[in-house]
Parts: C-alpha cells; sequence; structure tokens
C-alpha cells in the first residue's frame, strides 16, 4: 500500500475509533488531513520568480482549536520510524507537542514535552480527552481558566467552509498569548514582521478575551492616524462595529468596549504644563491595553506610552511590533514586557512563502568618496543632508528613472523614494518629475499625478495616500518622502524601495524594508527590488543584519533568550534621534557625477544576500547537501523517480532545471549536469548516453521494443522527466492507447520494471 492507500484504510479509521472526527468546522475534536501550512517560498531564475514546494502535513489533531498533534504517515513496506524526524522539524514550525509517525502497521510517538519516544499498536492510538489534558497539564493551565482556551475565535462559515482560515503563525501568536494570559502573565510581546497581519491576530486575541468574559474595555494605541483608521475599517469592524470609538480632541467617553488613540491625543501643554487626558478615566478602567508598533517611543520611564500603561497597570498590556530595538543591560534599563511571546521573523515570512523576497541594487558613484568644497570635504553620508548636490540629486533620480524604465520594463512599478528630509523629498521629487515628463503629462490629462511627495506637511500628498496603496489604483506611481511611509501604512503593491538617505538603525531599516514584502500574486507582485544609493544594506549586513528574528538580534547585542536572572532579555528602545542638520544647506551645481558600479544580488535560502549567479549559487549548494559523488550517487540510485528527486533539489534551490537550459549544457542529462557542476566530471551527452541502451531495448520483442524506441529517442530530445510525465502516452504516437503500450510487455507491471531497467542501464 502506498501512503494514500495506508491513510484512508488504516490511519483514518484507527483515529476515528479513538473518537476523533473527520470534521473541518466542528473544532471540538477533529482531525485536518493533508493540509497545506506553508505557500512555498518565491525563489529567481533569473527573470523568472516561481515557487518551491510547500509544506504540508498528512494529520493535524485539535481539540477546542488547539493543534494537540500532528501525524505523518508513510507507505506500508517503509519503517514508521523514516517519518518521524519530519514531522518533528513541522511541529517544532506548527508549534505541536505530540509527534506520531505510521507506517499502517505500527505508530510512533515523540513527546516534545518530555522528549520521550514510544510506540503502540495502531489501534491504541490516544483520545482526543487524553491528549488533551495531557497538553493541559504539561502547560500549566489553571482548571478556572479552561474556559478561555476553549472559546473559539471568529471566523465566518460559508458553504460549510471557513471564509479564511488563519496561517499557521497566527494561530500560533494568538494560542500562545491566550495560553500565556490564562497562566496569569499581563504582560506579553509579540514580534511579527511587516505583512504578517498582527492587526489579525490582535483582533482575534480581543474577540476571544471578551467572549471569554476577561476583559469588558480595550485601549488600543498607535502613533499613527494611518494605524487606526486601517484596524477600525478591518476586522474589528465585523464584531465590534458599534462598540468602538476613536478618541478625538481629547474628550474620553467611557460608554466603548473598544478606543483606538494616538498615544499623542492623552497628552496636551497648557502654559507650559503637560496635561495627561488619559487620567480622565480611573486606574481600572481598561482591562486591556495593546501598544501597536511597540518599539517605537521607547519603555524608558519619560516614554509617552509607558507613562499610559503604568498608569493603567492593573490591565493585561499587550505589545505587537516588527523590530525590536534591544539595549544592553549593563546601562541599567528595567525590561518592561519580558520575553516575546512569540517571534515570526521576515526570514520565516519568506522562507514559507507569505512574504515577497527581494533584490539589492546597490550603486556607488564617482563622488560617493567625497568632494571637496570651500575647504572641506563632504562625504556620501553628508549629500543632501549638510550639502545639496544638485546634479547628483539629478543622477539618482534618472537611475531610478532608467531602472524601471529598461530594468523592471514597468514604469507603472509603485515605488517609495526614501530622502533626508522634507527639503530632500521635494528636490528629488523636482527630479523625477523632470525625468519622466513624458508619464507625468499622461497622468496629469486624467488629473492625476505620476510623481508626489508625501509628508508629514504635504495636504496633497496625504490627500493621495490611499489611491497609492491602492492595489487597483494606477496613480500616483513613484512617491517621495522621508518618514511618513517608513511605518504604518499598508503598502502591498510597492514594488521599488529608493534608499537616499542615511539610514541610522537596524530597526528604521528594517521597517523601510517592510514596506515592500506583502506578496500579491494576482496582482504580478511577487518580490520586489531594493535601490541602495548610501551603501546601507552593505553597512548593515556587516553589522550582523539579516531578514531575521529577534534571537539573532539579541545573541548579536549581548545575553540569551532564556539566560539571566527572570529570563528577561533588555528593554525595547528606538535609537536616539539624530541631531537636525542646520537650517540652511551648502548648495552647489556643475558638478560632474555619474555611476561607477552597479551590484545586483538576491536573497538565498539562509536570508544572505548573493550575487545573481544561479549556476555558481546551485553549485554551492550541491555541494552543501551532497559533500561527495558517493552521496549524491547514493540519493540518486535510491530515488527511482527522476522527477521527484529533481523537485527535491529544487526546494534545496538546486535549479538544475534552469541550468539544463542553459546554452553551455543544452545537450546535457541533468545527472551529467550534477556531476560536472559539482564533481568536476566530464559531461556525456544524451544522444551519447542513449546509443548504450540499444543493446538492452534489441531484448525485447517487435511492438515492445518500439515503445521503448519512442521512449529513448524522447530522452535523446528532452531528458529523463519527459519519460516519466504520464502525459507522453497522451500524444503521437501513443494517443492514450494504454492497451498498446503495455501489453507487448505483458501488462502494467512487467512495463514498469521494463522502465526501471531502462533508467539503470541509462546511467551505468
Amino acid at each position: 500500500m502506498d501512503e494514500n492507500e495506508v491513510r484512508q484504510k488504516i490511519i483514518t479509521p484507527s483515529l476515528l475509533r479513538a473518537g476523533w472526527r473527520d470534521d473541518d468546522i466542528n473544532e471540538e475534536r477533529t482531525m485536518r488531513k493533508h493540509v497545506e501550512f506553508t505557500k512555498g517560498r518565491m525563489v529567481f531564475l533569473k527573470d523568472e520568480v516561481k515557487r518551491v514546494e510547500n509544506k504540508r502535513y498528512d494529520y493535524c489533531l485539535r481539540k477546542h482549536g488547539v493543534n494537540l498533534a500532528i501525524i505523518e504517515a508513510k507507505r506500508y513496506d517503509k519503517r514508521a520510524e523514516d517519518g518521524i524526524q519530519q514531522a518533528i522539524e513541522y511541529a517544532f514550525k506548527l508549534d505541536i507537542k505530540f509527534v506520531y509517525a505510521s507506517n499502517g502497521k505500527k505508530f510512533i510517538e515523540h513527546d516534545c514535552f518530555t522528549g520521550k519516544e514510544r510506540e503502540f499498536n495502531i489501534d491504541e492510538f490516544p483520545s482526543p480527552d487524553e491528549l488533551y489534558n495531557r497538553y493541559i497539564e504539561n502547560k500549566n493551565i489553571p482548571k478556572e481558566r479552561l474556559k478561555l482556551l476553549q472559546t473559539p475565535g471568529y471566523y465566518e462559515i460559508n458553504n460549510d467552509r471557513k471564509t479564511r482560515e488563519e496561517r499557521y503563525y497566527q494561530e500560533n501568536a494568538v494560542n500562545l498569548s491566550i495560553e500565556a494570559i490564562a497562566r496569569g502573565q499581563n504582560r506579553l510581546l509579540l514580534v511579527m514582521a511587516t505583512g504578517t497581519g498582527k492587526t489579525y491576530v490582535s483582533f482575534q486575541i480581543v474577540y476571544r478575551l471578551f467572549k471569554a468574559g476577561i476583559v469588558k474595555r480595550v485601549l488600543y494605541l498607535v502613533d499613527r492616524n494611518t494605524l487606526i483608521d486601517q484596524t477600525m475599517q478591518g476586522d474589528f469592524n465585523k464584531v465590534f462595529k458599534d462598540k468602538m470609538t476613536k478618541i478625538k480632541n481629547k474628550k474620553m467617553k467611557s460608554n466603548y468596549n473598544i478606543y483606538f488613540a494616538l498615544y499623542q491625543q492623552f497628552f496636551s501643554n497648557d502654559d507650559n504644563k503637560i496635561v495627561e487626558h488619559y487620567k480622565q478615566f480611573k486606574e481600572d478602567f481598561f482591562d486591556l491595553i495593546i501598544i501597536d508598533e511597540c518599539h517605537r517611543g521607547s519603555a524608558n520611564e519619560t516614554s509617552i506610552w509607558r507613562g499610559i500603561v503604568e498608569y493603567f497597570k492593573p490591565a493585561i498590556q499587550l505589545g505587537m511590533t516588527a523590530t525590536p530595538k534591544y539595549k544592553e543591560k549593563k546601562e541599567d534599563n528595567i525590561d518592561y514586557f519580558g520575553e516575546p511571546i512569540y517571534v515570526y521573523s521576515l526570514k520565516k515570512g519568506i522562507e514559507d512563502g507569505f512574504l515577497a523576497p527581494y533584490k539589492v541594487v546597490s550603486y556607488n558613484s564617482n563622488i560617493d568618496d567625497g568632494i571637496v568644497v570651500n575647504d572641506k570635504e563632504y562625504k556620501l553620508k553628508d549629500f543632501d543632508k549638510k550639502i545639496e548636490i544638485k546634479d547628483y540629486t539629478r543622477l539618482v533620480a534618472q537611475t531610478i528613472s532608467n531602472f524601471l524604465k529598461y530594468t523592471l520594463k514597468d514604469r507603472y512599478a509603485k515605488t517609495i523614494v526614501f530622502c533626508e528630509d522634507q527639503y530632500h523629498a521635494n528636490t528629488m521629487r523636482r527630479e523625477l518629475i523632470n525625468a519622466n515628463s513624458d508619464e507625468v503629462s499622461r497622468a496629469q490629462a486624467q488629473e492625476k499625478h505620476y510623481v508626489l511627495r508625501i509628508t508629514s506637511v504635504d495636504k496633497t500628498g496625504k490627500e493621495n495616500l490611499d489611491d497609492f496603496v491602492s492595489t487597483d489604483s494606477v496613480y500616483p506611481v513613484i512617491v517621495t518622502t522621508s518618514r511618513l511611509l517608513s511605518t504604518g501604512v499598508d503598502t502591498k503593491m510597492v514594488k521599488v524601495i529608493v534608499i537616499a538617505k542615511n539610514i541610522n538603525s537596524v530597526t528604521e531599516f528594517k521597517q523601510i524594508i517592510g514596506r515592500g514584502t506583502r506578496l500579491l500574486e494576482e496582482k504580478g507582485k511577487k518580490y520586489f527590488t531594493i535601490l541602495d544609493f548610501k551603501n546601507s544594506v552593505e553597512n548593515f549586513k556587516q553589522e550582523g543584519f539579516d531578514p531575521t528574528d529577534y534571537l539573532t538580534i539579541q545573541g548579536k547585542l549581548g545575553g540569551s533568550i532564556s539566560g539571566g536572572k527572570g529570563g528577561y532579555p533588555p528593554i525595547i528602545i528606538d535609537p536616539p534621534t539624530p541631531p537636525l542638520p542646520p537650517t540652511e544647506k551648502i548648495r552647489i551645481n556643475g558638478i560632474d557625477c555619474y555611476i561607477i558600479r552597479e551590484k545586483h544580488q538576491l536573497l538565498d535560502s539562509n536570508g544572505k544576500l548573493i550575487t545573481d549567479d544561479f549556476i555558481g549559487y546551485s553549485r554551492e549548494n550541491l555541494i552543501k547537501k551532497y559533500q561527495s559523488l558517493e552521496d549524491f550517487l547514493r540519493d540518486w540510485n535510491a530515488n527511482k523517480n527522476k522527477t521527484e528527486f529533481f523537485k527535491i533539489l529544487e526546494e534545496n534551490l538546486i535549479f538544475i532545471e534552469y541550468i539544463k537550459g542553459c546554452k553551455e549544457y543544452k545537450e546535457y542529462d541533468e545527472f551529467d549536469i550534477i556531476l560536472s557542476l559539482a564533481y568536476g566530471q566530464k559531461p556525456i551527452t544524451r544522444k551519447t548516453r542513449a546509443k548504450k541502451l540499444n543493446d538492452f531495448i534489441n531484448t525485447f520483442q517487435l511492438n515492445a521494443k518500439r515503445v521503448l524506441e519512442i521512449l529513448l529517442e524522447k530522452y535523446a530530445q528532452h531528458g529523463i522527466v519527459e519519460i516519466e510525465n504520464p502525459a507522453v502516452f497522451q500524444n503521437e504516437p501513443f494517443n492514450g492507447n494504454f492497451d498498446e503500450i503495455f501489453s507487448p510487455f505483458g501488462g502494467i507491471e512487467n512495463y514498469k520494471e521494463a522502465i526501471n531497467t531502462f533508467k539503470e542501464k541509462l546511467y551505468q
């Protein structure tokens, strides 16, 4: 029996007998079968972007909305032990504590709480109650708080199916937060990359706490109006439409359940005296406070939001951020939130295929090393900050425009240009208009803007912000800004991010990158490109930056996630604001500026930037996977289906199919390409390999011989994948007549045996 038969005939009946239900809606005790939980990362293949295969589990067992167990099925003739390691890997990602593998003869159990393994008979699988009770006991959830865990999240049903399934990491974030609150923890931190749905997660947490009767009033703090509007118009509007309000004009009404507010709304300056308006509420008025983007401001005593949450101390307090920033403990700062309840990084989002990967194009000009004006030297970091060089601004604008026009071949790719300040954003806007006058004129004919500045002082710019972030609006295409668009704006269609300013922290750098990480495949958004004119990518790479997570940052800056008394990391802060530049910049013109270096890089499977060399990259990954020729041959011979083998290579970012299309490899088999690429073996052409089979084919009778000759000819033309593809029999000369194909061999089993021998001799 193959895996599918083992599942249908043995494992599913065993689970049903144990009390599990085959029901996608009823979460009381359900099994989910053969479900994809990642989308498959986007990978670059020269000018093409494609997904590698996603991850899916055979079974996930749930009770009360909690993922309790994962099961990996194997063929009946395989060992159950062969599936346990992969299942454990999936369990780590899905935050599942009970892991099983079965070949239909027995179950292997790995308990992630204890680290112990055992095996048992196929009819002895644990019941839903048994697994759930083991889970609760190990999680230390008080019995009086079980109602909270058992309160389901919000979902809508259409045609007996949920209209929206939570992504696995969103479910992890919600469940782990609810469990922490059930255990009595009242300060929580979630670290989730931009574009991964922090607002949706916060909505589900609020909904479950409301339904369980744990909270009645919520304060949702943000620092941008756009964040409030997006949040109130989204999921919260489905449930809390008449129960929520936006605090305005320092007026505090007490008849709502959810209050959205800017930090600044709670303070005013009256005759040089700070008025704290939030104190119109009693200290215990709110049961839950959510601080969105809590990396901004700081967690020290003078922080704006710190004063607010300290006043409402009895409330549960949830901080959410995409970019935590840490300060060393030796500076005597006191941690506020404690360790993150859950971390889902940019790197993980890209690996799972939920976020867009990126390319980087770094530019260097002939004046980057500095110019001397009035006996004073000004370097790249001073450009547009201390000195304005109109020719340099024009060069940057023209380079951006050329990239859209000639490299990307998409002059309507939404683009954000990050500038030093509002003045620089305006001069850049003017140069971009002049570099794209034809498109500017075309847009103006429709009373639209092709290029626009959007900063805090731009009324027109801010009025067009909704059009810029809209997935359906063409205009505006290029916007210049200083800081306004670096956070809190859902820019799904941004395909190009331009760094034309000095970036002073990893926090700001990651926030800027976050503007491009949304995927929108149906609109053609599969990746984005960073155009870097300030060496920012290279600088932060040297400082240890990669699109990774809390743990890496923590390890870089000192300490351990579990080390230290109390197990807390240092506090979350923003870097100090750099001093303001002089009000008058030196302005010069007539400088000969040109690009002297253009470097293209892309993101690899480990979140590292590599050069745009797919052959060299595949060679490197091949050697990493198979350190010797013997290692490779062992796997090659063990995998009878070469098509499936090549899929495994692709998942490891070894792009043999792409290399096969390159001119120097067109005549060679995938096998020979690998041997040549990784181990220096002289390749043999497909036609030469095909000739080796003549003696073998001549041992068959006429009609069987004819079938094999046709397949051999197709191999010589296209390679091994062609003869493994069932579609080959639908075309001339077979035309789908399977009786004529298999009968000369004495049936399908004899045919399969002949084909296996065919492939073995091909590679001898």
